[in-house]
């Protein structure tokens, strides 16, 4: 079970949550007059703070868990008259802010992708020491220290870049942006799996209309060969594959991706993209802690994706709700099972006078 805590003094507001997550999360109780520095230095993956606003400074407790444990998703919750003050708990650290009488629905979201967040991160710091394992192994003693501080910042860069883009046009765009830097590349594009081929979904140093001519199927060629052998391609040793015919024609596609290598990305066991990354600028080859990189974040970055589509996903069901319940002429109240009133829109507010709080 995953750790988590409610910081809040509302006992009702506890039983929801704990009810809500019961069979998702392990909560650890802390009162809001009872918050030390012993009980934030717990492992919590999560973390729920109820935030009455006449308090002197509302804010206090975000800061000092931001301070003590930075990176901890923060769920902060407020009275519904006070949902313009969201903004100020995101600038504050939070990690999402949500108005009382809690819409389970919409928390149920928002903890999820808090949890899968929390987990790449937690994912990041282990590949990043088991890839610094694996430079230490080269046997480069006079370059090691430069690769190792190389390698952990690419590593560091990519994974806050996936860390912080969760909207899927915007994600695969500042990730191939972000490669392209760090490795000096000429040019990079992303291509994705869709209806039966692979078409560039992002790119950097190619313009757009390069981008909309160039697809793969992903029954022969290039994209086949991924699926089948599920590793990285360098065009420079094509020569060295049997058949010849075969080689030739894996020639032809990295012509024209216009790639060095190609690096498949994975999702569930599948060849869901590939990376094709041009010449260096510098005009040096890539080098095998180049290839070792690029082969350990293959993964990673199919995980990355499933994530961010999950995200889209549930932004469009989200807005699409609150966009009909905005423009409904009638009042909505949503009612639980024990009669109690968990969420409703502004016209119901304003024909029965409902208080926010």
């Amino acid at each position: 079970m995953i750790l988590s805590a409610i910081i809040s003094d509302s006992p009702a507001l506890k039983e929801e949550i704990t009810l809500l997550f019961k069979d998702s999360l392990t909560f650890l109780d802390i009162g809001k007059g009872q918050v030390f520095e012993s009980e934030l230095h717990q492992p919590f993956s999560l973390l729920f703070l109820d935030v009455p606003l006449k308090e002197n400074d509302p804010f206090a407790i975000l800061r000092q868990v931001c301070k003590h444990q930075p990176g901890l998703p923060v769920v902060v919750l407020l009275p519904r008259s006070a949902s313009l003050v969201g903004t100020e708990a995101l600038q504050q650290g939070a990690y999402d802010a949500l108005t009382k009488p809690i819409d389970r629905e919409r928390l149920k979201i928002i903890v999820s992708h808090a949890l899968e967040k929390e987990l790449l991160a937690r994912e990041k710091e282990y590949l990043e020491k088991q890839f610094l394992k694996m430079v230490e192994r080269r046997p480069a003693p006079v370059v090691l220290e430069q690769c190792r501080d190389f390698y952990a910042g690419a590593l560091r860069r990519i994974s806050e870049t996936l860390l912080k883009i969760f909207e899927e046009n915007d994600f695969a765009e500042s990730l191939v942006k972000t490669i392209g830097e760090v490795f000096g590349l000429s040019r990079i594009a992303l291509f994705l799996r869709e209806k039966g081929k692979h078409r560039v979904r992002a790119s950097f140093g190619w313009d757009d209309s390069w981008a909309g001519q160039v697809s793969f199927s992903v029954s022969d060629g290039l994209a086949a060969w991924l699926e089948k052998e599920q590793k990285i391609i360098r065009y420079e040793k094509i020569a060295d594959l049997d058949p010849a015919e075969l080689g030739s024609m894996l020639q032809n596609d990295l012509e024209l991706a216009c790639a060095k290598i190609c690096v498949p990305v994975f999702s569930r066991g599948k060849v869901s993209g590939f990376l094709a990354l041009g010449n260096k600028i510098s005009g040096r080859d890539f080098s095998e802690e180049d290839i070792d990189f690029f082969s350990f974040l293959a993964n990673y970055l199919g995980l990355a994706f499933d994530n961010a589509a999950i995200y889209h996903q549930a932004f469009l069901k989200k807005k699409e709700q609150e966009m009909i319940l905005e423009h409904l002429t009638a009042g909505v109240i949503a009612v639980n099972p024990e009669g109690r009133i968990t969420s409703f829109n502004q016209k119901a507010m304003e024909i029965l006078a409902i208080s926010p709080e």
